[in-house]
């Protein structure tokens, strides 16, 4: 039987808000070692996705060549919001969904996320790198 949506929901995805400046979502990519932050607005209705190419689209980056190892310093505009850098409208799936069907719709759209949203709830977020391991881990049956 191949696997849906269901076997990856985790119930468990990190948001930031779309009036948050744009460090925010970095701080809590950086922080917890992920790729990809929700984008909610002030009624936490998801209004968009960030990942972490789109943060570095942001960064303003100061290498110091002043001592023997590079030290590499990392800035934001502060008046740089989520709201500037965030992908919508999201693209979702179902529980349901097979796993093949949303590896097919991550290549066709260009995309490195879909969020699991069903019955008016976020489930979780599969990547491009969920597919992956998922194929890696079952070999070439896993979709």
């Amino acid at each position: 039987m191949s696997k849906t949506a269901s076997d990856f929901a985790t119930g468990d995805v990190l948001y930031v808000l779309d009036t948050d400046p744009i460090k925010k979502a970095w701080e809590v990519m950086h922080g917890s070692g992920i790729r990809h932050v929700l984008v909610y607005d002030k009624h936490r209705r998801m209004v968009g996705i960030i990942s972490d190419r789109d943060v570095k689209l942001a960064m303003q980056v100061t290498v110091d060549y002043s001592t023997e190892e590079r030290n590499l310093e990392v800035t934001f505009d502060p008046e740089m919001l989520c709201s500037d850098f965030m992908s919508y409208p999201v693209e979702t799936c179902k529980l349901t969904t097979p796993i093949h069907e949303i590896a097919k719709k991550m290549v066709e759209q260009k995309i490195s996320a879909v969020v699991i949203f069903d019955q008016g709830h976020v489930h979780g977020l599969i990547s491009h790198e969920d597919i992956l391991r998922e194929f890696l881990n079952t070999g070439s049956n896993a979709a």
